[in-house]
């Protein structure tokens, strides 16, 4: 990987050239880099534990129009004969008739389009399978294939533009890419797109090198264009950028062929999609409808943060006025569009596209974000050295245009930073990333090699590292929680100072890199030395907000996590009521923000001296419109949000219960009268075990003005697509100001940042039920049952039944199963399960199944008898017909997941369970049932 430079006859030092060797040998070396890739991505996929992603999000829609387009009917003589003769506008009204009951079932891919779904039918057609959601082995094999393709277009097309050195660094980058080995286990589109991207600018590339006209690269290039037209409308785009390159590089050769050959190619897929427009919806645009204006508005919506909510909000005003008035809307209010629109570009840049948090084998989630961002800060470094580099003479300027293209190529992708953006929409401009991250290695390297360019080049190397550290740190709890400063506002300026000054230096020195270097200069011409100039004064004035401004996309600004783990710790909290504001004979309800499940483990409650805390609710399982269910054709009933978060979570090797938010601690009646004759709530939050618990605070920067999360509007987008915190989840709630008038002290004591409070709230509902508050808790259960002890592992499970005939009061509220008891490890590494399955009857219907997705994925178990205790709501008045069976069902894994590849090498794992039982209660209404009022 070291650069070799040799006398020329003048006596000169030729820069950028290679060894003879690495020249014969890229070939095999192309080889290598395939099968590197393809054995990374087969191994990730299919001989590591992990949780199944093949199906999930996107790619259920995509796998369920594949289904569709693979049905037989659609390729029998007389549907084909009958969408001829509709093509042809003289079809008979029995034609279109058949053509329409035919195609009924399409309308998803109004929306999607049909080009991916067609590929992930060949995907299966290719190994004689049918379409399915249980068969994943062979689309994710063919699409580990196409991902390790990637690789090698990427490293021919470095090695064409700069030199072999270049070239097989890109290949090796990215054949261990983490977001590349990750998208090629699912099924979503963006490996496909990914694929279509490094082609065309393969395409690019040979267009400039190569001697022949190359009539069928460009027929390739009119295919991937076509390919990115109809999957990724963004890159609709690049058409108007790479057919004046086409010109302008053949017409060097006065070759117009090759251009002819372009819209060919690409004319060979729209013009058979627009035949498939007309048979299917009876129109023809040429274009796939991806909803922009929706995602537009949506995208924008600050109040939301720029994520899909829900529920649903309002949009009608900006739907209504469109781009005007959201343009309107964003200068009206840049307190809030600024910060979004820096955060935007952060979604799409900073992190890897681990959409769940997933391993990749024994690479974790954290491991993953570290190569990612070491590859961005390369490739900051290669566009600053390695653009306009090794332009020796006025003809490598072609070279040079090249370049260029392949750059706009991949900055294509920011046009997501006007609509909802997330960070798996950037993975198909990664080729371009990993290329410019492959010439600033090189640049280095080859630089460390000159003793003139030495000591600089090692200084730029440490303010690397020294920029990967700050990085990581969200700067603003840290001051304030050292003792440093006691104001935000300076805690604020300072974090900002703190992570510009190694943004500046790395900056400063690469401008000095350049100035002592000859290899931008053109004969007599400074054209090449200006233009990198300034393109490096550019990257340096983006760079500075996009890494220095504390960004919700490296943390909350003003959030610090609170971690007690050990027995003593407390967090004390005085929450001020005003007492007019209560509602009359309410119900009261505690709010704390944890990171998940296993947080609470250990966690002790207290309000005005008086232990509570026996139910902790998942807030997210309370919030929902229950008013309405969904079924699919298998009996199976959900309801929409809790079935959008489980899609996800199951995915990620997690359940509903272990995302990050509100847990909901009912209130006796005894409690409340408490809370309201004194006015006042004193919160204790007591550790009593050596497990880890993450809780939150926030600190005040606005006149004692908070910034908390919603209690009632969230985001599944926001939860699993944003980047708010590196090692848990991010928080799906949205933003509300609050006045908070009370303090907190850890251990007794008063935190150094004298404004900091924890995420604890207290909540006041109407009693419009009229009863009474005490029968919110399960010291009044209306059923009780013990539990027979338990030995489970492997295919092994336990069934309990619980009642049916639940008491009238059950019919109206929400009723609460709280199962308790201990666990101990037997053998293994078990990952003992719970599920709550409800069947009903429906009169002369088939009878329907609800399985709580509130369950934790898995209980804590240890070798030595542990605690456990959870909570699982059920609005059983709400589930269609009568209810028939209610089931606990305790085994090894949750049984929804028949793909899970966990503990598949290790040896039988069981688990012991003892003294468990089952309380039912039942809550009078929802905890943010209408009028409720929070402190």
């Amino acid at each position: 990987m070291i650069t070799v430079e040799r006398q020329s006859s003048g006596g000169k030092l030729v820069a950028g050239e290679v060894k003879p060797s690495l020249r014969r040998f890229f070939v095999p070396a192309m080889i290598a880099v395939f099968l590197i890739a393809l054995c990374v991505r087969l191994y990730a996929n299919f001989y590591t534990s992990h949780d199944n992603c093949a199906f999930v999000g996107d790619a259920n829609e995509y796998v369920r129009e594949a289904l569709v387009l693979s049905a037989p009917v659609l390729r029998s003589p007389e549907f084909i004969k009958d969408a001829i003769s509709m093509i042809q506008g003289h079809a008979s009204a029995e034609a279109l008739a058949h053509v329409r009951a035919t195609t009924a079932n399409m309308t998803e891919l109004h929306r999607a389009g049909p080009l991916y779904p067609l590929s992930i039918w060949g995907y299966y057609a290719l190994f004689g399978r049918a379409v399915s959601f249980i068969d994943y082995a062979s689309p994710i094999l063919c699409t580990s294939i196409l991902s390790a393709f990637i690789c090698v277009l990427i490293a021919l097309t470095t090695k064409n533009l700069w030199n072999e050195k270049a070239g097989l660094t890109a290949g090796l980058l990215a054949s261990i890419y983490p977001g590349f080995i990750f998208s090629s286990g699912t099924l979503y589109s963006e490996t496909y797109t990914a694929f279509s991207i490094s082609m065309l600018c393969w395409g690019v590339s040979q267009s400039m090198s190569e001697n022949k006209p190359g009539n069928f690269v460009s027929f390739l290039m009119g295919l991937c264009m076509a390919s990115l037209w109809l999957t990724r409308p963004p890159a609709m785009v690049l058409i108007a950028l790479v057919v004046p390159f086409l010109v302008y590089a053949r017409w060097q050769r006065k070759a117009i062929i090759p251009v002819v050959t372009f819209f060919l190619g690409f004319l060979l897929i729209i013009l058979p999609y627009c035949a498939f427009q007309k048979v299917a919806f009876n129109q023809v645009t040429g274009f796939v409808e991806r909803s922009a204006t929706y995602n537009l508005v949506m995208g924008n919506n600050y109040s939301t943060l720029g994520w899909l909510a829900y529920p649903y909000p309002n949009v009608k005003p900006a739907w209504d006025g469109g781009a005007k008035y959201v343009l309107k809307y964003g200068i009206q209010h840049l307190n809030e569009s600024l910060p979004l629109q820096i955060d935007k570009v952060l979604r799409l840049l900073k992190f890897p596209f681990s959409d769940f948090r997933t391993p990749i084998g024994p690479v974790k989630y954290a491991a993953q974000v570290y190569v990612h961002q070491i590859i961005l800060l390369f490739a900051v470094i290669g566009l600053s050295l390695g653009l306009f580099c090794e332009v020796k003479n006025r003809a490598d300027l072609k070279r040079v245009v090249a370049r260029l293209s392949v750059l706009l190529i991949g900055l294509h992708g920011f046009a997501y930073l006007a609509f909802i953006a997330m960070n798996r929409y950037f993975l198909p401009s990664c080729p371009v990333l990993i290329i410019f991250s492959a010439v600033g290695m090189v640049e280095l390297v080859r630089r460390l090699h000159q003793a003139q360019h030495r000591s600089m080049t090692i200084t730029t190397i440490f303010c690397v590292i020294v920029l990967m550290l700050t990085l990581q740190i969200n700067l603003v709890p840290v001051l304030l929680q050292n003792g440093i400063t006691d104001n935000v506002s300076v805690a604020f300026i300072l974090s900002v100072a703190v992570k510009a000054v190694p943004v500046a230096c790395l900056g400063v020195l690469l401008i000095l890199l350049q100035l002592s270097s000859r290899e931008f200069v053109v004969k007599n011409s400074p054209l090449p030395a200006r233009l990198q100039m300034g393109v490096t004064v550019a990257l340096l004035l983006l760079c500075l907000p996009l890494t220095s401004f504390p960004a919700r996309a490296s943390g909350r600004r003003f959030e610090s996590s609170i971690v007690l783990d050990k027995p003593g710790q407390k967090i004390t909290q005085q929450i001020d009521c005003d007492r007019t504001k209560l509602p009359a004979d309410s119900h009261m309800y505690l709010f704390v923000d944890v990171a998940n499940y296993s947080s609470l483990d250990g966690l002790q409650f207290s309000v005005n001296g008086k232990k509570t805390g026996a139910e902790r609710i998942p807030g997210f399982s309370v919030v929902p419109d229950y008013s309405t269910y969904r079924s699919d054709s298998g009996g199976i009933v959900s309801w929409e949000a809790e079935n959008i978060f489980d899609c996800l979570s199951v995915a990620a090797g997690s359940s509903n219960a272990d995302v990050r938010q509100w847990y909901i601690v009912p209130l006796d009646a005894e409690t409340t009268r408490s809370v309201v004759n004194k006015g006042s709530a004193l919160v204790e939050i007591e550790k009593n075990n050596f497990t880890t618990s993450t809780t939150y605070s926030e600190f005040a920067y606005r006149k004692n003005s908070y910034t908390l999360p919603t209690v009632d509007l969230y985001s599944w987008e926001k939860t699993f697509y944003a980047v708010e915190n590196v090692q848990d989840w991010a928080d799906p709630r949205y933003d509300e100001r609050a006045k908070r008038l009370h303090t907190m002290l850890l251990n007794g004591q008063k935190p150094a940042g004298a404004s900091q409070v924890a995420s604890v709230r207290l909540v006041a509902v109407p009693n419009l039920g009229g009863v009474e508050s005490s029968q919110a808790t399960l010291r009044n259960s209306i059923w009780q049952s013990k539990l027979p002890p338990i030995t489970a592992g492997g295919n092994q499970s336990s069934v309990v039944q619980l009642p049916t005939n639940l008491p009238e009061c059950a019919k109206t509220g929400l009723l609460l199963l709280k199962v308790s008891g201990q666990i101990k490890t037997l053998e293994g590494h078990p990952r003992p399960h719970m599920q709550l399955t409800v069947r009903c009857n429906e009169g002369d219907k088939a009878s329907s199944l609800y399985i709580s997705p509130w369950s934790p994925k898995v209980l804590a178990s240890q070798s030595e008898w542990t605690d456990f205790s959870f909570c699982l709501p059920l609005y059983a008045s709400q589930l269609p017909g009568k209810i028939a069976k209610v089931l606990l069902t305790t085994t090894q894994n949750d049984p929804r997941e028949p793909l899970i590849e966990a503990e598949r090498f290790e040896k039988p794992s069981q688990f012991q369970l003892k003294n468990a039982r089952v309380d039912i209660s039942v809550l009078p209404e929802r905890p943010l049932a209408q009028g409720f009022v929070a402190f």
